[in-house]
């Protein structure tokens, strides 16, 4: 009576761990920027950043079918992911005076040009104006072996450009309007086949390739509280569009804590 017992529960184990494999193919662009139109001001000079967002949508890719080897060349279904919280790493240090390298935790970097006014440095009010390029390759894999082979990966283009313009009330406060358009070209590839005694029984693919684009304004306030720690709050409307698939516009809401040195 025991035997059959353990072969169910090795059965549904094996189930359990098969489902796994199949993940769904999901995609979240990265909209709010916290960016100012401030340099840092000066070579060394920078801040460490942890940005916290929601109201970005989230993108159904696809996922696997038994047995079947399928692409697609745009999403399944999208939704606004407005209880979801996404975090990010980012990075400022300053070249010159008015020119500022960026880096962040989804590997993309980037520089920002002040074209116009003092830096933050300086903490002199004012009208400032500044241009970012932000460009990188984002990419993540998944992958298990017996006693089922399965690989999950997502690939990631980004180009982004901005226009910061924003005013400077005192040394303590600043208010902008970031305009900004970023390119993505997505690509993910996940697989999943069952081998048993070394012989493959079953095999399934899916692969997604498809390029994006989202613009849009956002608002932003950003508080030096004291020399060393910075707070932005930003918010905007943007809109995102696929080939093939409706564009949706998005209002997302989120809030970046800085060090700075």
């Amino acid at each position: 009576m025991k035997t059959p017992f353990k072969h169910s529960l090795l059965l549904i184990s094996l189930l359990i761990l098969f489902a796994g494999c199949s993940t769904t193919l999901t995609y979240k662009p990265s909209l709010l920027h916290f960016s100012t139109p401030e340099t840092s001001g000066g070579f060394g000079e920078g801040t460490a950043e942890l940005q916290l967002a929601s109201g970005e949508p989230e993108y159904n890719l696809g996922t696997l079918s038994n047995n079947s080897v399928t692409s697609a060349s745009s999403p399944i279904s999208v939704s606004d992911a407005k209880g979801d919280v996404s975090n990010k790493l980012s990075l400022y240090i300053g070249i010159l005076e008015k020119i500022d390298f960026y880096l962040d935790s989804n590997r993309i970097m980037g520089m920002k040009f002040q074209a116009f006014g003092s830096s933050r440095l300086s903490r002199k009010k004012g009208l400032k104006v500044s241009l970012e390029f932000r460009y990188g390759h984002k990419a993540s894999n998944n992958t298990s072996i017996n006693p089922f082979s399965s690989d999950t990966s997502i690939d990631m283009n980004v180009k982004d450009y901005s226009l910061n313009i924003g005013y400077r009330f005192n040394p303590e406060y600043l208010f902008y309007i970031n305009t900004f358009r970023s390119e993505n070209s997505v690509s993910s590839y996940q697989y999943s086949e069952t081998l048993t005694n070394g012989v493959r029984t079953s095999f399934s693919s899916y692969t997604f390739n498809a390029p994006t684009s989202s613009q849009g304004i956002l608002l932003g306030f950003n508080i030096l509280q004291n020399n060393t720690t910075s707070m932005t709050l930003e918010t905007g409307v943007s809109k995102t569009t696929w080939n093939n698939f409706e564009a949706i516009t998005s209002f997302p809401i989120g809030i970046n804590l800085g060090y700075i040195w």
